[in-house]
């Protein structure tokens, strides 16, 4: 049978999984916010290779599909705020840290006390 300081534990790590992936989450985004203009970048350059072909047809119609998606994400991304994207990244990383240490206080007390 678990004791209540062992059921705490498996609910803590549960809770540091949760808060480890809304870390990662919020990490990506702020990764994609910096890179949103290399890719912007490479849309215009595939952009301007399109005209320079002076290529018709569906196939063109398609790139140019794919372009469109692709810029209109690009946009998307664009538009969020930084500060709100980094403050989550930053808070969510602090919860996680605070949890990891709360975890290995509770390991710590635990092997002490079935050394002792």
């Amino acid at each position: 049978m678990k004791t209540g300081e062992e059921i705490v534990l498996a609910a803590i790590k549960k809770e540091f999984r949760l808060l480890s992936k809304k870390a990662d989450k919020a990490k990506k985004e702020c990764d994609e916010y910096f890179s949103v203009g290399t890719e912007m970048l490479a849309i215009h350059k595939e952009f301007a290779e399109i005209i320079k072909s002076k290529k018709h047809g569906d196939e063109v119609l398609k790139k140019l599909d794919l372009l469109k998606k692709r810029s209109d994400k690009t946009e998307q991304i664009r538009k969020k705020d930084y500060l709100k994207l980094s403050d989550r990244e930053f808070n969510s990383k602090m919860e996680a840290d605070k949890l990891m240490t709360e975890i290995q206080r509770i390991e710590f007390r635990m092997q002490i006390r079935k050394q002792g």
